[in-house]
């Protein structure tokens, strides 16, 4: 990629690029007409801003000109209809997924990672936790009610060693549901949202910064 410009009276001219809206990299004491190559990185998928200005230091003078450069993703969405901006490169890892009295847990395998979402309305109302079932026996803290079940396996280990998580959810509403889900990321600096593959095909997005999540109905 060649930025190119031309500029008159000024004395000092300086090209900056932004990341993250601040200035990230600078090139001071520049021609005034001239370019300048720049190689997008291959893991760059946000806008790329510019900021070209010119000074005439005994006026006093400033000018300033921007260009943005709109990187082309290389990703798809896994599901219909898409959200705005660029994904990463899809996750495919067997899950499961189990519905309780206050909220789901979700276990996605490749990332060894159990997600916890609470719909008391309390916050966090996701938090992520590494999966420390080691294949062994977990807590048995009595007989759930009629119709309740009591969590096994990682979701069970993870329900026994955390009496808040235990206290938001309540007792497994049907036994976990095993099945293969997709996992991406919008790619921005920060504030970024998770969407995966629910159990019955549909979509969990979950919000930044653990503040929420929703199912999303997937159109065929």
């Amino acid at each position: 990629m060649t930025l190119s410009w031309e500029v008159e009276d000024a004395d000092q001219v300086v090209l900056t690029r932004f990341w993250d809206y601040r200035p990230a990299e600078w090139w001071k004491n520049l021609p005034l007409i001239g370019t300048h190559n720049y190689t997008v990185p291959d893991w760059e998928r946000n806008p790329i801003y510019f900021m070209l200005d010119a000074y005439d230091t005994v006026t006093g003078n400033h000018v300033a000109a921007g260009a943005v450069i709109n990187v082309i993703c290389p990703e798809t969405w896994f599901f219909y209809p898409p959200p705005d901006g660029c994904p990463t490169a899809p996750t495919y890892s067997p899950a499961s997924e189990q519905p309780f009295e206050g909220g789901f847990m979700i276990w996605v395998g490749t990332q060894d990672r159990i997600i916890v979402l609470f719909a008391d309305g309390n916050y966090p109302k996701v938090s992520n936790h590494v999966d420390e079932w080691d294949g062994g026996a977990i807590c048995d803290l009595g007989p759930p009610p009629a119709g309740m079940f009591h969590p096994v396996r990682g979701f069970g280990t993870l329900w026994c060693a955390e009496p808040t998580i235990r206290d938001r959810l309540g007792w497994a509403l049907e036994p976990e549901t095993g099945y293969e889900t997709i996992l991406q990321s919008t790619t921005m600096v920060k504030y970024n949202h998770t969407y995966l593959r629910a159990a019955d095909g549909n979509v969990w997005h979950l919000l930044p910064e653990s503040s929420g999540w929703e199912k999303i109905p997937v159109v065929p």
